[in-house]
């Protein structure tokens, strides 16, 4: 091998360990980008009640419980089906805005990324 094929061909290596290495900043910034966006869903609160306004459900921007609450009156005279059915309903309604919020987020990070 001349010494001219191996500078052209040290040239060329060089030019790839470029695009590498340029390619690995991207993908470090998109991680991070990313890991940004998981926190941020992650921060979402969303509440939502049942339909009868007995059970009140908070979840996180993953659809996470975070709290459930009752209505203090109602509750004392709601048997355990009712209790059950009202938070099952304001845990299906919280999931949902929580859902909605977390593609929203990631919308606008899809937006930005390009």
């Amino acid at each position: 091998m001349g010494n001219a094929e191996m500078l052209e061909r040290a040239a060329e290596v060089e030019g790839l360990l470029g695009r590498l290495s340029a390619a690995r900043r991207s993908m470090l910034a998109a991680a991070e980008r990313a890991e940004d966006v998981r926190e941020r869903v992650a921060d979402v609160r969303v509440a939502a009640g049942s339909p009868d306004g007995l059970a009140t459900v908070t979840c996180d921007g993953r659809g996470k419980v975070q709290r459930v609450e009752f209505d203090s009156v109602r509750y004392n005279r709601a048997t355990e089906d009712q209790l059950c059915a009202a938070v099952l309903a304001a845990l299906a309604r919280a999931r949902r805005k929580a859902a909605e919020s977390a593609a929203g987020i990631w919308r606008d990070f899809e937006r930005h990324r390009r």
